[in-house]
């Protein structure tokens, strides 16, 4: 492979996803592309006559369509989107809507936690789903008109997918008819590379909301009259119509590489233009304007011709169409070369059919699969081409079937072309992505999370990955690891493991053993780096070993250090040294060291803490990982303490086990408090004498003590001597402000930048005690429920933050000891399991090359999917009627003889005159006549009854408010969905509650609701909060405002407001009962 350039202009293609017929991902619709499946279903005669009856005999009826299977499922509780609001909205935007989502995450990124802009460019069909709308249930369409209008018009279409999932960059709803979807790619890359985004979607979707079974052919149309599509073979004759789903994720490439992205493709460039009036008719194709287009990206893309080995055509198989592409396409590369039948073409439509809208998309989609893998797929229903396009001569060959994709030296390179009906025409060129090298990924176990919004959803999400790991055996678990970490959103049910190959993930993934959850909570995130006395031989030497970002970092610290001491800080951590590591000068740079290198693996596994602590020598790490001192001079400054410290007097410390009331009454002259641990761990330290008489006095008053392995009395007045020479050396450092809060433990707080700058305190720090206990109690009372993390060796100060705060489950050490029932490896994983639950938030983290893993393609959420479709209402679905003058119109039109008649519908209308008062005797006489006429015609026709139309329509001076038969007639007829949402059940109780639980349930559209029920979490939102209101006002005749449903929210805060205001509507009113104390009571209770 020869070197590839990466261009300022190249745009990569980084996510993927779709649906299309006989396809419910990307990996199946690449089986079926590569294996030439023809996506077409021929109905059968039962079919036919189960839907409309004697389709199958009228002559130029095809009984060809190409389904979407489940395009009435949608999860709208993972959208958080009402029932009836699903209801309404067209199912298109639906589809997008879930498509979107997986194509996010098929690139790895969570929309909600990526700090640049995503755009949105895409498009969609005809809204046929608005025709059904209304004829199916012209009421339920028409309750709010401007909400049914933003549920299914392409005005609001990629603005409600920005809405949902929360994308920042422009938002375009494309029209350009079969041309839409591949112009949303081209405008997507012009705005990444304009930098108005910095990732961008694009696509579109088409679904036949009628879901018709075939459909009627016309001579000289664009539909075949056989139900196949035969794109540049000799008896191509037309398309046919399909379905499906498809959207891309692009990101500039440069920003691609950096970010370390999984490249699917590159788009070297795009070109887009209009026929304008120089051709026959305006559906017409023109040949200049196709050339044209398909010249200018060759000319943005900067590619030879000639190495270009992929057309996917628009190809739809028409006997204009096609020669049409073939001439523009000839004219086009004969610019560049003169080679015959080198390039490869073919069309998608042969296999799926004509997506319209969403065609370019599914074209595009196939041409980077075969840049991807490497493979050309077969063109379908192709025997021998078509004269007309003289394709022997042109540079291109129709590719059949399927086969390996050889190139001469350069990058694999496609051209995907799309024209709409009205001459729009859009042409993009894509090439394979440059190759990195390998690294390897190899750890001694890996951790893999899955997480869902409901129990059942995430049951579906083991099973999908189970498949996924038997389906690939080449899958690497550091990237299953990678991918489920990093690229995807954490929800609050929530599943783990940690395992050591893919047959003991998989062996666990069926026995169900793993670690669950169910936490919605986000948790600050405390790390807590210890002093020195946390050191043990051979510390951290597992993932020195494995992973390559300790290591580096581990390595780093060692150099500097090597600087100072006499051999390399390296032996005395692993090597021949090792038996010095406790003495104080070595010890100080080993902690340090390894806790500075723990800090930098968590921040690789996107844990960053919101707050940093630090006991004793630890508070060098914090201030160095919140930008306080560099690197170099942390290692610098702890050469010269430690090595100060050393030459001070020796000393004792002990650790006491009681309460610091009872210590500081049995203190010994001499003696000083070193450290409060815990509200039960003090540290005591003095000289040995001092020490020796204070011990005999905890022994005698039965208090638990032990004698700590310590050269010297640290943090006592023993270390006074040494501050003039350490202030000389902390003089020579800069000092910046922190970038991270702060909690001292010389002053129990949270520290400010300018004392923390000042040379004082590091020399304060050395002579005071820690006041490790009371930081962590004042972090625990600024934060809310924070989680703590020891980033360093051991595990003491996990211990005493348990004890001080009570909450056991809320704090973990990263590095067990030695004789830890497992490796430090597997420690961190254990860890960093135990943040992911607790709901502390991984972000992604900055790509580099040390990364264990990256993003591949997994199965992205399982949406718990229902139907939501409308339903016929029973006045809907009637046959269609036309007004005649008299029964002799029918008679001349001479319908009767052609059949063409099927039922008639006679009736009398009479208006009563003031003057006539005996209606009730003409309403007899009509009856009458009613029943003599059924008789007669019963007689002439006795093997047809006629059946009388029992409808009687009257008018009244006093007719009811049409708005209110509307509203009455939805309430009580609308179809609601059972109860899916997450609050417990509480059931209404007073009348207020109950009448306004019906008006909840027929505006949401599920049953029951309950008391509990918040309205933005069941998916309401200010139109639907109109609607409600509406009702409610006309209910209880009290009025609302949608600020009133933004504070009270649920059923029961909305029921006592209604309360209230009646309560205070009757109290104003002097014929009206005052209300009782009691009642008085309850209502206030808001």
């Amino acid at each position: 492979m020869v070197s590839q350039e990466c261009s300022e202009f190249d745009v990569a293609v980084i996510g993927m996803a779709g649906r299309f017929p006989k396809a419910k991902n990307i990996q199946q619709y690449w089986d079926n592309l590569c294996r030439g499946v023809n996506s077409t279903h021929f109905a059968s005669k039962e079919e036919l006559q189960s839907t409309i009856e004697d389709l199958q005999h009228t002559e130029n009826f095809v009984n060809a369509s190409i389904p979407l299977e489940g395009v009435d499922q949608f999860d709208a509780e993972f959208f958080q989107m009402s029932p009836a609001d699903a209801v309404l909205m067209d199912p298109q935007i639906r589809l997008l809507l879930q498509t979107s989502w997986l194509t996010l995450e098929d690139g790895g990124y969570d929309s909600f936690n990526y700090a640049g802009s995503i755009g949105n460019f895409c498009s969609m069909g005809t809204g046929d789903y608005l025709q059904l709308l209304i004829e199916h249930d012209p009421i339920l369409a028409n309750q709010n008109t401007l909400q049914t209008r933003i549920l299914n018009e392409k005005d609001f279409l990629a603005t409600q997918i920005s809405y949902k999932l929360n994308l920042k960059g422009p938002a375009m709803t494309v029209q350009t008819a079969c041309s839409s979807s591949l112009l949303a790619v081209h405008l997507a890359c012009q705005s990444l590379i304009s930098e108005e985004c910095d990732m961008a979607l694009a696509g579109g979707a088409q679904i036949d909301a009628t879901q018709s079974l075939g459909y009627f052919y016309t001579p000289g149309s664009i539909m075949s009259p056989d139900g196949y599509c035969r794109a540049f073979d000799k008896q191509a004759q037309g398309t046919v119509q399909g379905n499906g789903v498809g959207m891309v994720l692009l990101k500039k490439l440069s920003n691609a590489l950096r970010d370390g992205d999984r490249v699917y493709a590159v788009i070297k460039g795009t070109a887009a233009n209009n026929d304008g009036a120089d051709k026959m008719a305006y559906t017409a194709p023109s040949v200049d304007s196709q050339r044209d287009v398909i010249l200018e990206a060759l000319s943005v893309s900067d590619i030879d011709a000639s190495t270009v080995g992929l057309i996917e055509a628009h190809g739809t198989g028409t006997p204009i169409g096609d020669p049409v592409e073939m001439t523009a396409l000839t004219e086009a590369y004969r610019q560049f070369t003169d080679a015959t039948q080198y390039c490869a073409i073919g069309s998608v439509k042969t296999n799926i059919g004509h997506l319209d809208a969403a065609s370019g998309i599914a074209s595009m989609i196939k041409a980077v699969l075969c840049v991807y893998h490497g493979q050309l797929a077969p063109s379908l229903n192709y025997s021998e081409p078509n004269p007309a396009l003289q394709i022997e001569q042109s540079p291109f060959y129709v590719c059949d079937q399927q086969r390996a994709w050889q190139t001469e030296g350069h990058p694999r390179r496609a051209g995907i072309s799309s024209f709409g009906v009205g001459g729009t025409n859009v042409h993009a060129l894509i090439e394979q992505p440059p190759t990195g090298a390998a690294t390897s990924h190899e750890q001694p176990c890996y951790l893999v999370p899955l997480s869902a919004k409901s129990e059942k959803a995430l049951e579906e999400q083991k099973r999908q990955l189970r498949e996924a790991l038997q389906d690939d055996p080449d899958l690497s678990l550091a990237d299953v690891q990678y991918t489920l970490l990093h690229g995807r959103r954490s929800f609050e049910h929530k599943f783990s493991v940690i395992c050591e190959s893919k047959v003991q993930l998989l062996r666990q993934l069926t026995a169900e053993q793993g670690t669950n959850s169910v936490s919605n909570t986000r948790s600050p995130l405390v790390f807590m780096f210890p002093g020195q006395g946390s050191q043990y031989a051979n510390m951290a030497l597992e993932l020195y070993q494995h992973n390559t970002v300790f290591k580096n970092s581990l390595d780093s610290c060692c150099f500097l250090a090597d600087q100072y001491i006499s051999g390399s800080l390296k032996d005395y951590l692993y090597a021949d040294k090792i038996d010095q590591l406790s003495q104080t000068d070595i010890t100080q740079l080993a902690v340090f060291a390894i806790e500075y290198s723990l800090s930098q693996l968590w921040l690789s596994y996107g844990v960053s803490p919101d707050v940093v602590v630090g006991h004793s020598l630890g508070e060098f790490i914090a201030a160095c990982l919140a930008q306080v001192i560099s690197l170099e001079d942390a290692v610098k400054l702890i050469y010269h303490r430690s090595r100060l410290m050393s030459t001070m007097p020796t000393g004792q410390m002990i650790s006491v086990n009681a309460p610091l009331t009872q210590i500081e009454q049995l203190l010994c002259s001499g003696v000083v408090i070193a450290a409060q641990n815990s509200p039960r761990h003090i540290v005591l330290a003095a000289e040995e004498q001092q020490m020796a008489q204070q011990v005999q006095i905890l022994s005698s008053q039965a208090v638990n003590y032990k004698l700590l392995n310590t050269s010297h009395a640290f943090h006592s007045p023993m270390m006074m001597p040494m501050l003039e020479d350490f202030k000389k050396h902390l003089d020579s450092v800069v000092f910046s402000e922190p970038s991270l809060p702060f909690y001292s433990t010389l002053t129990g707080q949270l520290i400010d930048g300018k004392t923390l700058c000042d040379s004082q305190y590091w020399l304060d720090q050395i002579v005071n005690p820690v006041l490790f206990s009371q930081s962590i109690e004042a972090i625990s009372e600024d934060l809310d429920k924070p989680f703590y993390l020891e980033v360093g060796p051991g595990g003491a100060l996990t211990s005493f933050c348990k004890a001080i705060t009570s909450q056991v489950q809320r704090a973990v050490s990263s590095l067990p000891k030695t004789d830890a029932l497992y490796g430090d490896v597997e420690g961190i994983l254990s860890a960093l399991e135990k943040l992911w639950h607790a709901g502390v938030h991984l972000r992604k983290p900055q790509h580099t090359d040390e990364e264990i893993g990256g993003i591949v393609s997994l199965p992205g959420t399982a949406f718990q999917t229902r139907s939501f479709w409308v339903r016929k209402s029973k006045k809907a679905g009637q046959s269609n009627f036309v007004q005649h003058d008299s029964l002799q119109d029918i008679m001349a039109l001479g319908a009767l003889q052609d059949n063409q008649v099927q039922s008639l519908k006679v009736g009398v209308e009479l208006s009563f005159d003031e003057s006539e008062h005996d209606k009730s005797a003409i309403i007899e006489v009509l009856e009458q006549a009613q029943n003599a006429f059924a008789e007669t015609i019963n007689a002439l026709m006795p093997s047809s009854k006629v059946k009388l139309d029992m409808l009687v329509e009257s008018h009244s001076m006093a007719v009811q408010n049409f708005a209110d038969q509307v509203e009455d007639k939805l309430d009580s007829t609308i179809t609601l969905t059972d109860r899916e949402t997450k609050s417990d059940y509480v059931a209404p109780k007073t009348n207020t509650e109950k009448r306004l639980v019906q008006l909840w349930q027929a505006v949401l559209g599920y049953q029951p609701a309950s008391m509990n029920d918040d309205f933005f979490s069941v998916g309401g939102d200010s139109l639907t909060a109109t609607t409600l209101l509406a009702k409610v006002t006309k209910e209880f005749d009290v009025a609302l405002s949608f600020e009133d449903v933004a504070q009270a929210q649920t059923v029961d805060e909305l029921a006592k407001l209604i309360d209230l205001k009646l309560w205070l509507k009757n109290d104003t009113s002097d014929d009206n009962e005052l209300v009782s104390a009691d009642e008085a009571d309850e209502v206030f209770e808001i």
